[in-house]
This record gives structure tokens, sequence and C-alpha cells, in this order.
């Protein structure tokens, strides 16, 4: 296997993380699916000289990390209310289900 195959090879992973996190029911899956998927894609973009792609990618990382921490506030802040109003097997429920 030589060199230009394992590159193409880095950049056919990258393309089906991406479009396999679109097949996920589960926001939180998909997330980090296409955050994996989209860093691979980054790097094989910079390696093949597609600077535009790379900075798409780098964007793309970027937001579904942002997304992804506010997905974490928002369900630390709904459970704290859950377990401050007494419904602890609410939360238990809550977090399974976005899960």
């Amino acid at each position: 296997m030589n060199v230009s195959m394992i590159i193409e090879m880095v950049g056919y992973t990258g393309s089906v993380l991406v479009v396999v996190s679109m097949l996920m029911s589960s926001v939180v899956r998909l997330r980090v699916i296409n955050t994996v998927g989209s860093g691979i894609f980054a790097v094989y973009a910079l390696i093949i000289h597609s600077y535009p792609t790379a900075l798409m990618n780098f964007c793309l990382v970027t937001i579904n990390i942002y997304n992804l921490i506010k997905l974490d506030r928002k369900e630390q802040a709904h459970a704290s209310y859950l377990k401050k109003m007494g419904f602890a097997k609410e939360k238990d429920r809550y977090v399974k289900r976005i899960n």
C-alpha cells in the first residue's frame, strides 16, 4: 500500500463518518461522529492542499463542539431543575432520551 492510497483512505474515512453521522437519531451521537469525521476530513484536505475544504471542516468541528457544550449545559440545567423539584426518575428518563 503506497502513501497516496493511505491518504485517499483517510479522505474516504472522514467522508463516510460525516455521512454516517447524518443517519443518527441522537443529536449528541450525530455531533460527536460528525466532529470526528469533519476533523479527519480537514486533515485530509490539508494534506492534499485543499485549504477551503480544510477551513470549512475545521469550522464544522468548531460548530459541533460549541453545540455539544451547549447541549451538555442545557441537559445539566434541566437535570438540576428536576432534581431540585424532586423528580429524580424523570431526570434519568430525560438523560436516556437525549442520548
